[in-house]
């Protein structure tokens, strides 16, 4: 059997109360996991590498309420998780990004989101974040080019991020056409150079 170019290793899909310890998911076609409208989610000790490909997400969240994912490690060059469009209550904490884009918000776009139902991520928590060779440490991204995403990322908090030899770019990279952040704090965000020194930038 030939194998489907884009298969993703694991998806879950309209699931509450999922809990999930200790998977190793290695080379995936494709994104490695996927929460696509789950509540009551507890995910740790995961452990995710896809090296020198990108476009190979390492998780893909779309939290409808209620989301905990912790001491976790992604590899891969793409990023190593993304928060979609109507998440809400989402705590994410003790994480290794190595060697990949970082985490992100988005795409948070107009033209697959229902009038009703705006391009919306609230009630946000990212703290104790590791980055090692990565290219960025957190993007929200929205409606590239456009006039009719509507939507808001708020209520947020982005905590002890730490990057170590990383590609001097961007650490926040926000790309706002239409959607404006409402972020309540961002705190103790430090990049080591290489070699490190123990001096923090």
């Amino acid at each position: 059997m030939t194998p489907v170019s884009t298969s993703t290793v694991c998806q879950f899909i309209k699931v509450t109360g999922l809990s999930i310890h200790n998977p190793l998911l290695i080379d995936s076609p494709k994104f490695h996991l996927i929460f696509n409208n789950v509540a009551n989610l507890e995910a740790d000790y995961l452990t995710i590498r896809r090296p020198h490909v990108g476009g190979i997400e390492g998780i893909d969240l779309i939290c409808t309420d209620s989301c905990y994912l912790h001491d976790f490690e992604v590899t891969n060059h793409d990023e190593y998780i993304t928060v979609k469009a109507l998440s809400q209550n989402v705590l994410i904490e003790n994480a290794y990004c190595n060697h990949s884009g970082g985490m992100s918000f988005g795409s948070l776009t107009a033209i697959i989101t229902p009038p009703a139902d705006v391009a919306a991520v609230s009630n946000m928590i990212m703290r104790d974040i590791y980055f090692y060779k990565s290219t960025e440490m957190l993007m929200i991204k929205t409606y590239t080019g456009g006039s009719d995403a509507v939507g808001y990322v708020k209520d947020s908090l982005f905590e002890n991020f730490r990057s170590y030899d990383c590609t001097p770019t961007d650490w926040m990279l926000i790309n706002l056409w239409s959607i404006q952040p409402e972020i309540d704090k961002i705190t103790n965000w430090y990049n080591h150079a290489s070699p490190d020194t123990g001096a923090v930038d």
